[in-house]
């Protein structure tokens, strides 16, 4: 698992490298090679039983960047309210964890 991790980020260094102007196929291809190799993480972690599944990752994401940029309202406090509904939401993964583990 951990080349596989280690190959992501090569490939996170590939799209570094082309992205630029009037580059288009190849910086998508670099792109696909990144949601390639995280979808074959993300598969074996689901067989370890680390995580349940793509989906579950996918709508835990979409919930917690809707959660944070409900919160905003496009004024000079907006990164404070991005802090404080991060510093919530890392508050109730710890009881989500907790009470997962008893």
């Amino acid at each position: 698992m951990e080349w596989l991790i280690e190959e992501m980020l090569s490939e996170v260094e590939e799209v570094k490298e082309e992205l630029r102007p009037n580059n288009q196929a190849f910086l998508e291809d670099e792109l696909g090679d990144i949601l390639w190799g995280w979808l074959m993480l993300v598969q074996k972690l689901k067989s370890k039983g680390y995580v349940s599944s793509h989906e579950a990752i996918l709508q835990r994401t979409l919930q917690k960047y809707a959660q944070r940029i409900n919160a905003l309202k496009g004024d000079e406090n907006d990164a404070k309210r991005w802090a404080e509904v991060k510093a919530k939401q890392k508050t109730a993964l710890a009881a989500e964890r907790k009470h997962s583990n008893q």
